[in-house]
């Protein structure tokens, strides 16, 4: 008994240092300047991706809190050396912020990943080339990466942000306008809760429903879940897919059902242009 009550007074002993020491980090993270960090924030990140990346606004932080965040203005991620502009993302806010408790154990876990004002560019160059393998710069389409070590994101929120996608064979562009996105997992293997507010080529686009696990997304499963609601101009339907992340191209398969189908408005948008509507 009285061996128990040492061993209870030791780990309240223990507990009160990890404390005190977090308090510590915390306050002297509090008083540095972390634009002065700006370059070596953004070499970590080129080391990470083969992107150059610029940081041209200011930084800011948030560290009193168990989930301390920073904030980055006027971000942007170079494309590659054939791309058809010089970055593949710029931003005009970019927020992270970082669970504190699982850096003791060396555990980094993303609570909140917060993305604003982007403009994305995804684009090919007709020879199997693509701009968002970013580990290569652009190589040619590889196996899936195995990315289990990568930090777990609970939350992810994109909203004023632009996703252009440019086909190098065709010159095609396509064009979706986000309102809002948020996805949310609490965990690995748990599932992600999607809902999107955007625009297609013009066409109101809205989706409520969830995906498969970050960890099954990373690990190039051969059944990887889709379950959405969509609505897509007139069209209201439901999509359950599943898709093969396996090879160097995803294979998807699956149904679409509906009570509403407005087939020429999806293809004559999906072909670049809307058919124009009887008044």
């Amino acid at each position: 008994r009285r061996s128990m009550k040492y061993a209870k007074r030791i780990l309240l002993g223990l507990a009160a240092v990890i404390v005190l020491v977090v308090a510590a980090a915390i306050v002297i993270a509090s008083s540095i300047d972390i634009n002065g960090y700006k370059d070596a924030i953004a070499a970590e990140i080129e080391a990470a991706t083969g992107r150059k990346v610029t940081i041209a606004g200011k930084l800011e932080k948030s560290v009193l809190t168990f989930s301390p965040a920073i904030v980055a203005h006027d971000v942007s991620l170079a494309n590659v050396s054939w791309g058809s502009r010089p970055n593949m993302i710029t931003a005009k806010r970019v927020e992270v912020s970082v669970d504190l408790m699982p850096l003791l154990t060396g555990t980094i876990r993303i609570r909140r990943f917060v993305l604003v004002g982007a403009d994305i560019l995804l684009e090919t160059d007709g020879k199997g080339h693509f701009n968002w393998n970013l580990a290569s710069g652009g190589a040619k389409a590889a196996a899936p990466a195995r990315a289990g070590g990568l930090p777990r994101i609970a939350e992810v929120t994109v909203r004023g942000t632009t996703l252009t996608f440019r086909d190098g064979r065709t010159k095609l562009m396509s064009v979706v306008k986000i309102d809002e996105i948020e996805a949310r997992s609490p965990g690995r293997n748990s599932p992600i809760s999607l809902s999107t507010k955007a625009d297609y080529q013009g066409v109101p686009l809205t989706t409520a429903g969830t995906l498969g696990s970050i960890a099954a997304l990373t690990s190039g499963t051969k059944a990887y879940p889709v379950d959405l609601k969509v609505r897509f101009g007139e069209s209201d339907v439901a999509v359950k897919l599943n898709a093969d992340l396996s090879g160097p191209a995803p294979l998807v398969t699956g149904t679409v059902t509906g009570k509403e189908l407005d087939i020429d408005q999806v293809t004559s948008t999906v072909r670049g242009g809307r058919k124009k509507q009887a008044t």
